[in-house]
């Protein structure tokens, strides 16, 4: 281990002195120290914050640190992630390797994919299925499925958090396999809350220790120093067997033609016709379970994170619940439930998701892009391999941007304030599944909108619980366990009508 730490201490000091020769500085940052840099400056569970306090610091959106050699650039402006990560995105479409996700067993998922031939394939793949105009062939899924959850809600209303998590895993189980969960005590409501666990408890991805000092995830665990490695290892049984259990439970029903229609039967079917028909094939087995897998683990989870951060926002703002019911009243009558073509119609709904986005980023600094060469930015130069945070809270809170930025208000969308930008990323690396994952966030909301009112929980000394808006530290972080006490709406009928259903 010395002998590699020697060879490490050499490889920074050949990074710090083959500098492209530029006359431009990096972009203003704290100063760091010798060969390590600015490591142990940045907190572990809020760095976010850390980059609003330099850039207020040096005056700049841009700011620079570096840690055992590796550049680190954050960007905290709409306009500065704009311009780098969506405007010179054919320079900052990589990924830096994650191997803190390496160890835990990801396979090949276009998250963490390097931009080559490979991430290309799945973009493209990923995209021909969830574009805007493509996501609609799931209305009726995700429908049924907001239906089924709040009929349930009826009930079992303290139950909230695990009904919500059985909608969201049956809706992208649906989806990916092609098969309805029904019950929330299934395996699969299991798996999918453990893979939340494991990939929101690692922290803020590509800035574990094992991301910039490779050499520690050989580190046995008696002298491993690192939480996020220890969790990692921990986690790789359960990322494994999300990959695993289902792929091989529908692989045997798509083999004996019993299989329903899916993403995983679709592909795979492709992929054995154009093989029996001799013709070449970029896609392989192993990129159609990577891509399964993603679905499934991905897509439940923001899912559910944003169905549980809109049940916060509506927990602690009584009077835009009111809002929402009062516009549902008119749009819809008492008469039916909420269905998609309702959607243009509630505009107030459709402002209210968006401010819940805006005050709560699931992903307060986005999933981290990487330089393919070196950049030259207002006069700010920015080497080739550095790793470029868009850091979501600093643009959604931007004062130049959003007046009163603390303020939770939809109606400031009509004043001209923009929709939040940040929370699905930038460029050619932003989450191909939002429109998905926003759909059924919309009909979910209305749907329970119709049938119930939220209040706030009352504690031990009687008063209410104000619920805290806060999110977890790791990719796709959830927010903070609240309490909140959902009652049918008396004065509607849209209990007798999910009860029909």
């Amino acid at each position: 281990m010395a002998y590699a730490f020697a060879l490490w201490v050499l490889y920074l000091s050949f990074r710090r002195s083959s500098k492209s020769k530029t006359s431009c500085p990096f972009p203003p940052g704290p100063p760091g120290k010798l060969l390590v840099g600015n490591l142990g400056q940045v907190s572990a569970e809020r760095p976010e914050i850390d980059y609003m306090r330099w850039g207020e610091e040096y005056g700049s959106d841009v700011i620079h640190t570096e840690v055992l050699g590796q550049h680190i650039i954050c960007l905290n402006s709409a306009q500065a992630a704009t311009d780098l990560l969506d405007r010179r995105g054919f320079i900052y479409c990589d990924r830096p390797r994650f191997r803190l996700f390496e160890v835990m067993g990801w396979g090949l998922t276009l998250t963490f994919l390097r931009w080559d031939s490979r991430c290309k394939l799945h973009r493209r793949l990923f995209h021909q299925t969830f574009s805007s105009s493509n996501i609609k062939v799931f209305r009726p899924a995700q429908l049924f499925e907001a239906r089924k959850a709040v009929r349930s809600l009826l009930s079992n209303p303290a139950d909230w958090k695990d009904i919500t998590l059985l909608m969201s895993t049956s809706i992208i189980f649906r989806i990916a396999f092609g098969q309805e969960i029904q019950y929330k005590n299934s395996p699969y409501c299991d798996l999918s809350r453990a893979a939340n666990d494991a990939t929101t408890g690692g922290g803020t991805p590509g800035s574990a220790l094992v991301d910039l000092f490779p050499l520690a995830r050989y580190l046995p665990d008696c002298i491993n120093i690192s939480p996020s490695l220890r969790h990692a290892r921990r986690s790789r049984p359960v990322i494994q067997a999300v990959h695993d259990y289902p792929w091989n439970a529908n692989l045997k029903d798509i083999e004996a033609g019993t299989a329903a229609p899916s993403f995983m039967k679709t592909h795979i079917e492709r992929l054995v016709k154009d093989q029996s028909a001799g013709i070449a094939q970029e896609l392989t087995l192993a990129d159609i379970k990577g891509a399964t897998g993603a679905i499934f683990i991905a897509g439940g989870n923001t899912t559910w994170s944003a169905v549980q951060s809109c049940i916060l926002f509506l927990t602690k703002y009584p009077d835009t619940q009111r809002r929402i019911q009062q516009e549902l009243d008119l749009v819809v009558g008492r008469g039916r439930l909420p269905g998609f073509d309702d959607r243009p119609h509630l505009p107030y709904l459709e402002r209210f998701i968006n401010e819940v986005m805006r005050c709560l980023p699931l992903n307060p600094l986005i999933i981290p892009h990487k330089s393919l060469r070196d950049d030259v930015y207002r006069g700010m130069f920015i080497p080739k391999g550095s790793i470029v945070f868009a850091n979501a809270t600093a643009i959604l809170t931007d004062p130049a941007v959003y007046q009163d930025p603390h303020v939770f208000d939809p109606d400031r969308y009509l004043r001209g304030e923009p929709y939040p930008p940040a929370n699905f990323g930038f460029g050619r690396r932003k989450c191909p599944g939002n429109f998905l994952a926003l759909a059924s966030v919309y009909i979910f909301t209305a749907t329970l909108m119709a049938a119930f009112n939220i209040k706030k929980a009352i504690g031990v000394d009687g008063k209410p619980l104000e619920p805290k808006v806060a999110v977890s530290v790791g990719l796709g972080g959830h927010p903070q366990p609240f309490d909140c006490v959902l009652r049918p709406r008396s004065d509607t009928n849209a209990s007798q009508l999910l009860s029909q259903y």
